[in-house]
């Protein structure tokens, strides 16, 4: 390589991690930034890699069932009922795809320090904009909590996804140094979840604190406590459950005409699908939900299924199957350190929060969340990749950094 070519290998790397930062405390604030930011990042990546002349590429244990995911949907476009419709998602979703291979080949995750700052600048964001969600709603501004840039259900998927990591981290000094500051942005959290009316981020918010709350940490379910006397007093959540709870229409939202009108169509096209944007194509049942503005299945399974069929589905599925099965194996290698044990738990209730959103709303084509789901996945695809050497550097370096 030339000298030329070092200095620029030298300018980039940094670039990229700064790059990086900068994407975290964007995701939730602002949807120009944090697209622009992420093509900035694979640009500078193919840049490092011209200038490198090497190709060969970091392989980790998801990259074939990511890439087949991928390419799924990538095949239906060119057989989709709209192909006009379709081909937005190649500037819409698909275009941002190479994030996950960016972070692959580029985080310093042998780094504690990298992953640190990472972390809580995605949780950062997330308190931010939990405090400016809550400030609308409890000032009446908005009938329910948002963020600068989305709507509440997508501030709710990013809020659940963040309190997840957090509530697994708060017991680590490395991430956390004080006990007061993990159960403050946990209270902010818990509030800003709560102030968004998702039943199905309260349902996973209120889970996950039981569980860590009383398999690792009981001064959550203080926490708990506080986040249910807001509940108590704020009239809109006592509405949003009594009226959910009054009729089987009410409760489902219209997800169920969603659902079945899916089925009635699920195999006119069950090999490649409808593609790629193409509810409002397909979708039949209308006039019989009173959200007449309703863009999506509802439902990321059967989004998958209905805009990218069999192989998109099985693609999503192979993903998520290889998240559960190398995170926990990773996890087994890892627990005897507290720094990475608990950064894999983290990830993986995360990965936990997404898949189980996923099966009442969708994150998969939400232009932040599924920008998120990215981004941790290619985190956990490296610490898997590296967790037998990480494992040895923890046997030969124990650390002590739980409370």
């Amino acid at each position: 390589m030339t000298n030329l070519g070092v200095q620029r290998q030298n300018w980039i790397q940094p670039a990229l991690w700064v790059l990086m930062l900068i994407f975290a405390w964007s995701l939730i604030l602002s949807i120009a930034v944090v697209q622009t930011i992420t093509l900035a990042m694979t640009a500078l990546w193919l840049i490092r890699r011209a200038v490198m002349r090497q190709w060969k590429f970091q392989t980790t244990d998801f990259d074939i069932a990511y890439g087949v995911f991928v390419l799924a949907r990538l095949i239906s476009i060119p057989f989709s009922v709209n192909l006009s419709a379709s081909l937005e998602a190649v500037s819409k979703e698909i275009v941002y795809y190479p994030l996950f291979l960016v972070v692959t080949q580029e985080f310093p995750i042998r780094d504690k320090k990298a992953v640190k700052w990472i972390v809580w600048s995605f949780v950062g964001a997330g308190l931010l904009s939990s405090m400016y969600g809550s400030l609308v709603y409890f000032l009446g501004a908005q009938v329910r909590a948002t963020s600068t840039v989305s709507g509440p259900v997508t501030l709710g998927m990013y809020l659940t996804a963040v309190i997840s990591m957090v509530l697994i981290l708060g017991r680590n000094k490395s991430f956390v140094p004080r006990m007061w500051m993990w159960l403050t942005a946990t209270a902010v959290l818990v509030i800003g979840i709560i102030s968004t009316l998702n039943r199905i981020h309260w349902g996973l918010m209120l889970l996950m604190m039981g569980i860590v709350g009383i398999l690792r940490e009981r001064k959550l379910l203080l926490v708990l406590l506080i986040g249910g006397v807001v509940a108590v007093v704020s009239p809109p959540v006592a509405s949003r459950l009594s009226s959910s709870m009054s009729s089987v229409s009410e409760f489902m939202n219209g997800r169920d005409v969603i659902w079945l009108d899916a089925l009635e169509h699920a195999m006119e096209r069950p090999l490649v699908g409808f593609g790629p944007r193409t509810f409002h194509d397909v979708f039949t049942g209308r006039d019989a939900i009173r959200d007449k503005e309703v863009g999506s299945w509802h439902n990321d399974y059967l989004q998958m299924y209905m805009e990218s069929g069999l192989f998109g589905l099985g693609g999503f599925l192979w993903v998520m199957f290889l998240v559960f099965r190398k995170g926990i194996s990773a996890w087994n290698m890892l627990k005897s350190d507290p720094f990475w044990g608990d950064a894999v738990l983290a990830l993986l209730l995360a990965m936990i929060a997404f898949y189980t959103s996923g099966l009442v709303g969708g994150f998969v084509i939400d232009p932040l969340n599924s920008l998120l789901h990215r981004f941790l996945l290619g985190l956990l695809a490296l610490i898997v990749l590296h967790a037998p050497v990480l494992g040895n550097e923890a046997e030969a370096k124990p650390d002590q950094h739980s409370r």
